[in-house]
């Protein structure tokens, strides 16, 4: 039997217990809200590392090392929160980064509170900015001239002029790529699939139209995602192929993402439904004839 005394001591434990998961949950959240480069370093390696380094050279986008050091906060700032205004307003610096990396960054929809944190955090990334023979004796290193886009430089992506019906049968593997590279639908999904939807490993593809533009045509043959580079590289996509499914997501990108799970929910209780039935039905007469075996066996007891 447990005492009082034994229940309060065990009261005491479990709410103490209770008060340091609590503390273990809620002050990783509390210090990264309060740390704006412990945030940015996070928005960082979830958003940017797929397309930018620091230091580690080129990928889809430019090395970020010292990039404090040749760009003004001001004009990161814009840029990282809106890119598609700078790309219309023909920003010299926007523009000539189009020239020279063939995509458009997109819009990553960061409020003004990441975007600070972001920059933050760049700030201490800087290491040795890169030094042109215009610095100084002193050793600052001056504002590098933005990059001129070049008159004779074509648009730097490559225009969709896909087949949708092409592109949606690529998306769900109908039709094989030419490469043997696996349909989109293993790792993703899109609003209107039918059924349970595709994968859940990649993003929901619904909207990517919208961020990405054409140069999402750039991003399916470069495919700089590291997730995905050890599965396409050796099975990298035909242009034709991009195009399509570029058209294919462009016309599907007014929709809104849809979840799958209250299909997956309903299917799982109409599946366990199901299972019952039968095995009610093959079990009905189960305890029937067990009941019957022990009243012959009661009755022929009571005879002799």
């Amino acid at each position: 039997m447990i005492t009082r005394g034994t229940f309060l001591q065990l009261f005491s434990s479990f709410f103490l217990s209770l008060l340091a998961l609590l503390d273990f949950i809620l002050l990783p959240q509390a210090f990264a809200s309060t740390h704006p480069i412990e945030k940015g370093k996070e928005i960082f390696t979830a958003r940017c590392t797929s397309c930018h380094t620091i230091g580690g050279g080129k990928k889809v986008g430019p090395d970020l090392r010292g990039v404090m050091a040749i760009r003004s906060k001001s004009w990161l700032k814009s840029f990282i929160s809106n890119p598609d205004s700078m790309f219309n307003a023909n920003d010299p610096v926007a523009t000539g980064l189009l020239n020279e990396f063939k995509i458009k960054m997109p819009n990553m929809g960061l409020s003004p509170d990441d975007v600070d944190s972001v920059i933050a955090f760049l700030e201490t990334q800087q290491g040795m900015a890169r030094v042109t023979p215009q610095t100084k004796p002193s050793g600052k290193v001056t504002q590098l001239a933005p990059a001129a886009p070049s008159v004779a430089t074509k648009p730097s992506t490559i225009p969709v002029v896909g087949s949708a019906a092409a592109g949606k049968a690529l998306f769900t593997g109908e039709v094989s790529f030419k490469n043997g590279g696996p349909p989109c639908m293993a790792c993703h999904t899109v609003s209107g699939m039918k059924y349970l939807g595709g994968g859940n490993l990649g993003p929901d593809l619904t909207s990517v139209y919208t961020q990405l533009g054409d140069g999402i045509v750039s991003v399916l043959v470069t495919v700089p995602f590291p997730t995905m580079k050890p599965i396409f590289d050796s099975h990298s996509l035909l242009e034709d192929e991009a195009r399509d499914l570029a058209a294919y997501l462009k016309g599907i990108s007014s929709q809104h993402a849809e979840s799958y799970a209250p299909r997956i929910i309903a299917g799982s209780f109409i599946a366990f439904f199901i299972l019952m039935v039968i095995i009610l039905t093959l079990w009905r007469n189960r305890l029937k004839s067990v009941r019957k075996t022990m009243v012959e066996r009661a009755q022929r007891e009571a005879d002799n």
